[in-house]
């Protein structure tokens, strides 16, 4: 997830995004007419601005009154399958499906007649609308099974 803030003129806000790529494209018409500004974010790829927030978590073109701010808002997911626990950190809504999904994978998880149920066995889009949703609106996703419990929160 990508906060973009902003305060261009008298314009202000902020917006929550899903990636890198999609505030790069976001930001992009928002900053017209701020040329300083533009040409900051226009120096920049959504590459490299994903490099930068992976190390400072945030990227900030400032002049005079005006800012654009990119920060990175990290997701942390934890989980228990069967006797198994894990933690990781990830970015995005689909690194959280990529997350529980190699979690089910590692631990060889069978539970019959539970598989639909499973979050790694729904369709992509379902699952990540679906942590996606529930962080925007609980600012957390946690799915539980018979043998499983997973919780994805922001960390900042």
């Amino acid at each position: 997830m990508v906060i973009v803030d902003w305060k261009l003129g008298t314009t202000t806000g902020t917006v929550d995004l899903m990636n890198v790529d999609e505030a790069w494209e976001w930001a992009t018409p928002l900053v017209e007419g701020f040329d300083p500004i533009a040409d900051d974010l226009h120096a920049q790829t959504p590459e490299t601005l994903a490099t930068i927030l992976d190390s400072n978590r945030e990227w900030t073109s400032r002049h005079g009154d005006c800012h654009l701010t990119l920060t990175q808002r990290l997701i942390q997911v934890e989980w228990q399958i069967d006797a198994t626990r894990g933690d990781t950190t990830v970015a995005t809504v689909e690194g959280v499906r990529a997350a529980v999904t190699r979690a089910f994978r590692s631990t060889k998880f069978a539970v019959p007649g539970a598989a639909e149920d499973r979050p790694d066995a729904l369709p992509e889009a379902r699952i990540e609308a679906e942590i996606r949703g529930c962080l925007d609106f609980y600012g957390a996703w946690n799915s539980s099974g018979p043998a499983w419990d997973i919780t994805a929160r922001y960390t900042n």
